[in-house]
């Protein structure tokens, strides 16, 4: 099954991707989305619709969304299509616009052709109507099966990745993906090893002191794609902004060995050795 492409508005150019999660201090919440505006890189507002809609309202930037629905849950393709339609209408009625830069359909690699054929068929109207710039395709769980929808599927013109230093397959998947398909790229996930965005699991408290290798992070993972990356705080905003530019020389390779060891030896490393057939 093929669906149509109409022409499309070109994504930013920007090498970071903003994912809004809640801080703390409710206090932030205000500055956290003046930063994120200020930025003027795309805003991902996932997390909390309604709530970052309200602070983002007549702001003139990309607004990107990953629906989170899970389409297994999915009877028919009518039902696929609906519920695909009703979380874009939930992002739209948010951010009180007719347009979103981009919206994401997750994907896990448990869903059947006809559960993809119902969502497709939702994005594909949406974006003729023009409700949608771009639409893309979020490897929620199974890598390669997202990938074979991006290559399936006309619709989806840019696919959204975990990447980041836990293995060397996490860092190699999406380079290889991309020349496969001639796709756009953005990868998430820098800092999460498996545990919930935008935290490093199970490592989040050492890494939280880390400014450092959080900013050497991003500024190699940036180089090559952009980044998508979660923020709760506009303090986050700015250390992300700073650290494309920064001049550290920082041997990530050393600097992460410590950290590798302990996630391989935690549950959580454990379970995706398992899952990934590795000795543990």
């Amino acid at each position: 099954m093929s669906e149509g492409r109409p022409a499309t508005r070109a994504l930013s150019t920007s090498r970071l991707w903003f994912s809004l999660s809640l801080p703390g201090n409710p206090k932030e919440l205000e500055p956290l989305a003046e930063a994120a505006v200020k930025s003027d890189c795309p805003i991902d507002i996932s997390s909390q619709p309604a709530l970052w809609g309200h602070y983002l309202r007549g702001a003139n930037r990309e607004i990107v969304a990953i629906g989170g629905l899970d389409l297994t849950l999915a009877t028919s393709f009518d039902h696929a299509a609906d519920l695909v339609y009703a979380k874009m209408l939930e992002i739209l009625c948010a951010i009180g616009q007719e347009t979103m830069s981009c919206f994401f359909l997750p994907v896990y690699g448990r869903e059947t052709a006809v559960q993809m054929q119902g969502a497709v068929r939702a994005v594909s109207n949406a974006r003729a109507e023009g409700n949608l710039q771009n639409v893309g395709v979020y490897a929620a769980g199974n890598a390669d099966f997202a990938l074979q929808q991006l290559q399936r599927y006309e619709v989806f013109e840019v696919i959204l990745a975990p990447r980041n230093h836990s293995t060397p397959e996490a860092l190699g998947w999406p380079k290889s993906a991309l020349i496969r398909t001639h796709s756009t790229l953005v990868t998430c996930s820098p800092f999460n090893w498996g545990g919930g965005m935008p935290f490093f699991q199970p490592l989040s408290s050492e890494l939280d002191s880390n400014v450092a290798l959080r900013q050497q992070i991003l500024k190699e993972l940036g180089q090559e794609f952009p980044v998508m990356v979660g923020v709760r705080t506009a303090a986050e905003i700015e250390e992300a902004m700073e650290a494309l530019n920064s001049n550290s020389t920082l041997d990530l390779s050393e600097a992460l060995t410590p950290y590798r060891e302990r996630f391989s030896a935690s549950e959580h490393g454990r379970l995706l050795q398992t899952q990934r057939g590795e000795p543990s």
